[in-house]
């Protein structure tokens, strides 16, 4: 049973402690960032569909979280994925009522979501699911 986690990148704010969490935890994650935040390494997508020409990465996998753009990400041939499982807020009660093999979690980069991460991952441990990266869940 696997399961991937992506960190919606909002404000910068709470990711370094974010991403320490998951380090601590010996735990994969992705990051969802936005066009000028683009890293050299995979990273997924949000933004315009306009914004999708200048992307030069291919590493890089397109969702819908901020518009519909997977048609647009297909037409520049970026792979694409859709969001089905976006956690805002209440992270441990959602992971807790949705928790199934093979979902994807976009985590908002937020102060309670940050707060609530650590237990959130011992839970889904505990629950007898891996953490894997996006990759290796889509094989």
């Amino acid at each position: 049973k696997s399961i991937s986690i992506v960190i919606n990148v909002i404000d910068f704010k709470y990711i370094d402690e974010m991403v320490s969490v998951f380090e601590k935890n010996l735990v994969p994650y992705e990051l969802l960032v936005s066009k000028d935040n683009i890293l050299e390494e995979f990273c997924l997508f949000k933004g315009s569909a306009s914004e999708i020409k200048d992307i030069k990465n291919k590493n890089v996998m397109c969702t819908n979280m901020e518009s519909d753009i997977l048609s647009e990400c297909s037409s520049y041939k970026i792979n694409s994925i859709k969001v089905m499982n976006h956690v805002g807020e209440n992270l441990i009660f959602n992971i807790k009522n949705t928790l199934e093999n093979g979902n994807i979690y976009f985590i908002d980069e937020n102060y309670n979501n940050s707060k609530e991460l650590s237990l959130c991952l011992k839970y889904i441990k505990s629950r007898g699911f891996d953490i894997v990266k996006i990759n290796k869940l889509l094989e």
